[in-house]
């Protein structure tokens, strides 16, 4: 009778006065001595009935019958904790898995709608596919928040996915796509390319139809291992500060970011030839001077300056950056 008694739900009306809810409720369980699947399977199964309940007494308030009803609001209530207890006790003293494939066959807690958000280049029939839910069959008791999600994020633009239950019948998804920054060049007997997200994944090359207006990282498939982790760290972080589309640097102004063999940065641009060496300044050293220099070069009293330079040496000397005029000028 001890354990029981420290299994009970403890239901407490919350004061939600913001939003002026009279049927607003919480609800927790302790017992220490329970296993972390009994304690997510008996939750679901309060939530649930309680929000049933909970929608019951809405109706009841709401109604303009003259009728009388066969429970008042409050008996509902009393109903509903007494039912959530009774089912609290036969879970305690029962398997959870029993318990949860009994839960399974009640119509009531059978999915009837997943419900997609945050997708832009995935459609919601293919992720829908993915997940393995089978409408009007399963039910939310044998669906698993973290397998969907690992199923989801098995697709190559799928960078995250978060799966939430709306009680009884509801999947909520909500995905997070990946964004792609650059270009990865892998030469061989055939050229390719892959798509490099802003999280440092190089994860699909573009198909017919797709964008290829991004910087093209090239050299960086020479490197191996740490060098290789790391160069392609430092171009993510350039990449991610370039994203900000500063008016002097924006992203479609960059054409090629070289990787050499000891995985330094040159940076290449669109409108011009020279190189950019950023070398080993670090990355958020190296685009504050660039942006300065350029906007010095760009704003220059000068007309065609820029046309002068042979190349940009951003680790020429510490906090000193060289740029050295063309042999021709």
């Amino acid at each position: 009778m001890k354990k029981i008694k420290t299994g009970i739900l403890r239901f407490v009306r919350s004061r939600k006065k913001e939003k002026g809810d009279p049927f607003a409720f919480s609800f927790s369980f302790n017992n220490n001595r329970l296993t972390s699947t009994k304690r997510t399977i008996l939750q679901n199964i309060c939530r649930g009935l309680f929000d049933h309940f909970r929608g019951m007494l809405r109706m009841r308030s709401c109604s303009c019958s003259v009728k009388r009803q066969l429970f008042s609001p409050i008996q509902k209530c009393v109903v509903g904790l007494l039912t959530c207890s009774l089912l609290a006790v036969i879970f305690l003293c029962s398997d959870p898995h029993t318990v949860g494939r009994l839960l399974g066959k009640i119509p009531y807690f059978r999915v009837e709608e997943v419900k997609f958000s945050g997708q832009h280049r995935m459609s919601s029939a293919d992720l829908y596919r993915q997940t393995g839910i089978l409408r009007y069959q399963n039910s939310l008791f044998s669906v698993d928040a973290d397998v969907v999600a690992a199923r989801l994020e098995d697709l190559i633009w799928v960078e995250k996915a978060s799966v939430s239950f709306d009680w009884p019948s509801t999947v909520n998804i909500r995905i997070k796509e990946q964004v792609p920054v650059a270009l990865v060049h892998t030469p061989g007997e055939k050229e390719t390319f892959f798509y490099l997200s802003k999280s440092g994944d190089i994860f699909s090359s573009p198909r017919s139809g797709d964008s290829l207006d991004f910087p093209i990282i090239t050299g960086i498939h020479l490197l191996e291992d740490e060098a290789f982790e790391q160069a392609l760290k430092n171009v993510v972080l350039f990449m991610d500060k370039v994203v900000h589309n500063n008016p002097n640097l924006p992203v479609h102004a960059i054409s090629e970011i070289y990787v050499d063999e000891q995985g330094e940065l040159t940076l290449f641009l669109v409108d011009y030839s020279f190189p950019i060496y950023i070398g080993s300044t670090s990355v958020g050293k190296a685009y504050k001077y660039l942006v300065r220099i350029l906007a010095d070069i760009y704003n220059h009293p000068r007309r065609n300056s820029i046309a002068k330079i042979g190349y940009i040496q951003l680790d020429y000397m510490k906090d000193r950056v060289l740029v050295a005029e063309s042999e021709s000028s």
